[in-house]
């Protein structure tokens, strides 16, 4: 088995579905294990489950799906959010693209867009050059375009 260390998330594993292979090389100054890095496709994101709740402030490199809680403030200036329809954010928002089916309560800034769908809630200000409401949708706040 081939073992990976992921930069993204620090975690170890190996993969299974592989042919087993030696994963130790004799050398000359000793035995060294052949490490492989899994690297970040372009379309990785991270997801958080219904029954995970994060406290503290949330930064990140790459696009978040919520469909659990965060309980802090997310900042990922480059990335889309996403929070799903169970999903919750008790926090400042600051992201490129957030699209809200579930609940936001803090202040939002979306650099490029922002859609909240039906069912979705936002009670907080709003910042954003793109928005999106479906009906059904709630929003309390000020929201500011620009």
């Amino acid at each position: 088995m081939q073992l990976y260390h992921c930069r993204v998330c620090r975690l170890q594993f190996y993969d299974v579905a592989q042919p087993a292979e030696p994963a130790v090389q004799q050398s000359a100054e000793g035995t060294r294990e052949t490490i492989a890095v899994a690297e970040p496709a372009d379309d990785d994101f991270t997801v958080i489950g219904p029954a995970m709740t994060i406290r503290g402030r949330v930064s990140s490199q790459e696009d978040i799906i919520v469909h659990g809680d965060i309980d802090g403030d997310v900042r990922m200036p480059a990335h889309r959010l996403t929070i799903g329809t169970a999903g919750r954010v008790r926090g400042d928002v600051l992201a490129a693209e957030v699209m809200a089916l579930g609940t936001i309560e803090g202040n939002v800034d979306a650099r490029k867009k922002f859609t909240i769908g039906a069912g979705g809630s936002i009670q907080g200000n709003l910042r954003t050059p793109s928005l999106s409401i479906e009906e059904g949708a709630f929003v309390k706040g000020r929201i500011e375009t620009a």
